[in-house]
């Protein structure tokens, strides 16, 4: 090819000698393997600005893929900078973006016809419901989100209806299909033909179509292979299986041999949405699939400290499952890790809000995270932050007290306090649902309101004159009615608990929480109200429901901070990645939270909590908080928590125990308890997971589960056992995410 001589300076003046070859392989598939903080995406433009400067590719021959469309704008800014504005003419964006695009070019062969909608999440649940309603399957009964995340999970592994239905695979996990699975099988078919009527799409064909296409027309292909010269890849550890083989399809040029227009960057050791589609294979195979494979391996960072790289090197180098590489820094060694044991999560919020007021004398609020495994244990810090008056932002989130299922439930609590309370009513009188739809509300509040009272109120008098709806009225009535008789008598605690029994809130969330990750977030979100309720009234003078609701109305009040404002970031380490802070507080290290108790059981599983970890580790860029609760209520219970046994994989000498913190042995696999009301001393150990078990084997068994805490197996069937739990009662409980004890 012929070298273009006009891009002004040196191209790679400013790129360390791995970063450089990466640059500078151009005749062979190139996989660069980014540490974390080593400079990825400089590679990536200059590679794309290379290529078209000095390779003499021209750019529109140029496709770069990211994730996100914000990912996208920096690439093509930075490419702009380099190359100038010849950079607009390659093609940069995102999956489905590219995608897209290839459909709209192509509507006839992929099956649609021209103008086509593309479907957001809300609409695309609105035609699963209706498909549910026409197969009889009942709505209530599972959500369609849920079926949606399914149909859409078939997508990303390249099955179309016609290969699900014959039941020739297995379930995402790997295990055999659950009762979600087979429903979501089954209705497959008749989403897409009612897709296809409307002529719509949602985000998953924006890939598999386009997969789907070139596989039937190879000419098209290869118009595509011709078109597109190189291909760069940027969060490769992020592709899942479609857009591993899309990748693998548009670099099979058999006269260049297969994948040397192609260059991936990533980083395995940050491979942490496994959730979400997401298969770390593809870039662990790398060099299997492409024979001639060059590694690139950029080490340096230019982030955090020696500690802190050293320690997390440590950790992540217990993963088999990786390619090997170790971060260094030109930088000095800096402070040791800190690690905060605190006897209680009251006393880990406490000392976490003190850490942020002290580390805020020279470090700016902003330049402060704590990072944490679930939304759901946000709350307490957002209380203790917002008691020392200290600003916050909750990212990737939304702050605990506003979330919809703690909003809607905060709504139940002041219609019972209140019945005048019309603004609660409407929220709440169809949630969960119950037949009680807007023009039976608009009704009744027209009723109430010539009679002057509240909507509530009115149904006794009124539900005669709203003939449809009056019988789900009055049981409404009767069931809030019942529950409210309790406040005379009853502290908040057992008004909420009536409550959750007897309207079925908790209840819709409960039986999917294993399936569904939002229904698992919503859930998991409402055991911590219920902690929340627990631990005001063990402190409060007056435990009184009406108290309660008293704090939280002043609570949500404390932070009237403007956006310019210094704040302090609090976030999941999900939401974390690609992030950095001059501080990074990382919180929950205990078994069940930090190993997610979803994932502690499988081994691929914990690699990926160990992942996830390690981004929490890097994160910071001088100092790391690591904090640990020895005890933590679940729901009304105080459960005894065993340190993640990432703690024991931390090099002792780069860990320094904080004042004023539990002793704590580094390197211990177990630890007895010595906190005044443990009643076994030994935290049981677990022997095996549940899954596999007859119900006769398992029937009389003790087990763990991660909200409800220690409970015994008295019935159910196979894959769902009914539990009894001291202070909870009976919930049945999908068994795979029960794990048993040896006591």
């Amino acid at each position: 090819m012929i070298a273009d001589e006009t891009l002004n300076g040196d191209l790679l003046a400013d790129l360390n000698a791995a970063q450089r070859d990466a640059v500078e392989t151009v005749d062979r598939p190139v996989l660069v393997l980014a540490g974390a903080g080593s400079g990825k995406t400089r590679v990536i433009t200059h590679k794309l600005s290379y290529l078209a400067a000095r390779c003499g590719y021209p750019p529109e021959s140029l496709l770069a893929l990211t994730f996100t469309n914000k990912a996208a704008r920096e690439m093509r800014h930075r490419a702009v900078r380099l190359l100038g504005e010849r950079a607009e003419r390659a093609t940069i964006g995102t999956f489905h973006a590219v995608g897209l695009r290839v459909l709209r070019r192509h509507s006839s062969l992929a099956g649609l016809r021209p103008g086509f909608v593309v479907y957001d999440v809300a609409d695309q649940e609105a035609v699963i419901k209706r498909v549910m309603i026409d197969n009889d399957v009942d709505p209530q009964r599972i959500r369609p989100a849920a079926i949606a995340n399914l149909i859409e999970q078939f997508k990303r592994r390249g099955l179309g209806p016609e290969e699900v239905s014959a039941g020739d695979w297995v379930g995402e996990s790997g295990r055999a299909q659950s009762a979600s699975e087979h429903l979501a099988a089954r209705l497959y078919p008749s989403y897409e033909r009612r897709m296809s009527a409307m002529n719509a799409v949602d985000f998953g064909d924006l890939l598999w179509r386009v997969v789907k296409m070139f596989m039937s027309y190879p000419l098209l292909l290869a118009d595509y292979q011709r078109r597109w010269r190189y291909v760069l890849v940027d969060e490769f550890q992020d592709t899942d299986e479609i857009q591993g083989r899309l990748i693998r399809m548009l670099v099979a040029d058999s006269e260049r041999g297969s994948g040397a227009g192609l260059t991936v960057v990533g980083d395995d050791d940050q491979s942490i949405y496994s959730w979400r589609g997401a298969r770390i294979e593809n870039i662990l195979n790398f060099p299997n699939l492409f024979d001639s494979a060059h590694i690139v391996r950029l080490e340096q960072n230019y982030r955090s400290t020696g500690i802190i790289l050293e320690a997390a090197g440590e950790l992540i180098a217990r993963n088999r499952k990786r390619h090997a590489k170790r971060l260094w820094t030109s930088t000095a060694p800096g402070e040791k890790l800190s690690l905060c044991l605190c006897q209680s999560d009251r006393e880990e919020a406490a000392r976490v809000a003190a850490l942020v007021r002290s580390e805020g004398v020279a470090t700016p609020l902003n330049e402060i995270a704590v990072l944490y495994r679930t939304n759901a244990q946000s709350r307490l810090f957002e209380e203790a932050l917002g008691r020392e008056s200290i600003p916050y932002r909750v990212v990737g989130g939304i702050r605990f007290f506003e979330r919809a299922e703690v909003k809607d439930v905060l709504a139940y609590l002041r219609l019972l306090v209140n019945p005048k309370d019309d603004i609660a009513f409407a929220r709440v009188v169809n949630k969960p649902k119950r037949g009680i739809g807007p023009v039976t509300v608009g009704r009744l509040l027209e009723l109430a309101g010539a009679r002057g009272v509240g909507a509530f109120e009115a149904i006794p008098t009124c539900a005669s004159a709203i003939k449809r709806g009056e019988t789900r009225l009055r049981d409404f009535h009767h069931m809030l009615t019942s529950v409210g008789a309790l406040q005379s008598h009853a502290t908040a605690l057992e008004v909420v608990k009536a409550l959750f029994d007897r309207s079925g809130y908790l209840s819709q969330y409960l039986s999917h929480a294993g399936e569904d990750v939002e229904a698992q977030g919503r859930h998991d979100n409402l055991m911590e109200l219920v902690s929340s309720v627990a631990e005001f009234c063990e402190r409060a003078q007056d435990p009184s429901l009406k108290a309660y609701l008293d704090e939280v109305a002043l609570l949500t009040h404390l932070d009237t901070m403007t956006e310019e404002e210094q704040r302090v970031t609090l976030m999941t380490v999900h939401a974390a990645k690609g992030l950095e802070f001059e501080v990074a507080i990382v919180s929950g290290l205990e078994e069940g939270i930090f190993p997610h108790s979803n994932s502690r059981l499988d081994e691929g599983g914990v690699e990926e909590e160990r992942r996830l970890f390690y981004v929490a580790l890097t994160r910071a860029r001088k100092r790391v908080f690591i904090t640990f609760a020895q005890s933590r209520r679940h729901w009304d219970e105080l459960a005894y928590q065993a340190p993640s046994r990432f703690l024991n994989e931390l090099p002792a000498g780069l860990v320094a125990i904080a004042p004023g913190s539990l002793s704590f042995k580094m390197g211990a696999e177990r630890r007895s308890r010595d906190v005044d009301g443990d009643p076994e001393g030994i935290v049981p150990e677990v022997i095996e997971p549940c899954e596999g078990l007859t119900l006769e084997e398992a029937r009389g068994r003790r087990v763990r589960h991660s909200s409800f805490g220690i409970g015994t197996i008295v019935g159910g069937r196979e894959d769902c056992v009914l539990v009894d739990f001291p202070h909870v009662g009976q919930r049945s409980i999908m068994i795979r995410y029960l794990e048993l004890l040896n006591s």
